[in-house]
């Protein structure tokens, strides 16, 4: 029987994760586009092309760009995230300009937008590839290139420690099998700087954290979820997807009071000097 060989993006393989698919859409989770938003609040968008990296499926950075004036630009390898961000863009009378491509090697001309943003994707790349998505992502940006890293060292909980260090530990044991690089956040500006070293043009780097604490409980209810599909669909590993699903009880019973510190994140932005 042929089986698709795990890889490091579970967004590009063949198999449809339903539940992972739902959890990037679910409108209760609002952080990761707050420090999207954090992050552009003292650009000037008026007018501006803004490029989004690994859009995924939700139409959320389209319309914070579109009310500000400026022009989205959606990519992602990913058709079905494509097809499904249009249909909710049409709803809602949203002009973004969709474009299939490979953040390795992104099908837009150097310099043709101001501004590229890119949030949840280096993470999923090898170290050889997130270099050249790094400078791929550098190079199509005029002005300012975003990059938004989760860093799961801060993943914690006072009121419920064991359940979220077996959740913590078993999200590792997947992250690990598949090669995401869970502490991308911590290790973002450094990567940034190294992949950008052997450029001729000159950039300015900062480095912002945003942290949470509170009743995110939610949030860990719908990952874990995601965790067992991966675990039974694209691992098809039958022994960890029944440790997440006895995880997943225990998860459920304690939700509404469970308060935990969530993955920070990490947003470093690349701006050219030259301009």
């Amino acid at each position: 029987m042929n089986r698709e060989k795990p890889t490091g993006n579970i967004y590009e393989t063949k198999i449809e994760l339903k539940d992972e698919l739902e959890r990037l859409k679910n409108t209760d989770f609002t952080h990761p586009l707050y420090a999207s938003a954090k992050t552009l609040e003292s650009i000037d968008l008026a007018d501006k092309k803004v490029l989004d990296v690994g859009s995924g499926p939700d139409q959320k950075m389209g319309s914070l760009v579109e009310n500000r004036g400026g022009k989205y630009i959606a990519l992602d390898y990913n058709a079905s995230h494509l097809q499904t961000m249009k249909r909710s863009a049409e709803e809602k009378d949203l002009d973004i300009f969709f474009v299939r491509g490979d953040v390795k090697n992104l099908p837009i001309k150097e310099g043709s937008v101001d501004f590229a943003h890119e949030r949840f994707v280096l993470m999923h790349l090898s170290p050889e590839d997130r270099k050249k998505a790094i400078k791929e992502i550098v190079a199509t940006a005029k002005d300012t290139a975003f990059f938004l890293e989760y860093n799961w060292e801060s993943l914690l909980s006072e009121t419920h420690p064991e359940i979220i260090n077996e959740f913590k530990k078993l999200a590792m044991e997947i992250m690990a099998k598949l090669k995401i690089q869970p502490y991308m956040g911590k290790l973002l500006e450094t990567e940034v700087v190294t992949a950008l070293s052997d450029t001729d043009e000159k950039y300015s780097t900062t480095n912002e954290i945003f942290e949470r604490n509170g009743k995110f409980g939610k949030e860990i209810s719908a990952m874990i979820k995601s965790l067992i599909e991966v675990a039974d669909k694209l691992l098809k590993d039958n022994d960890l997807k029944n440790k997440l699903i006895i995880l997943e009880q225990k998860i459920l019973a304690s939700t509404g009071e469970m308060e935990i510190i969530p993955p920070d994140i990490n947003a470093v932005s690349v701006k050219k000097l030259s301009n």
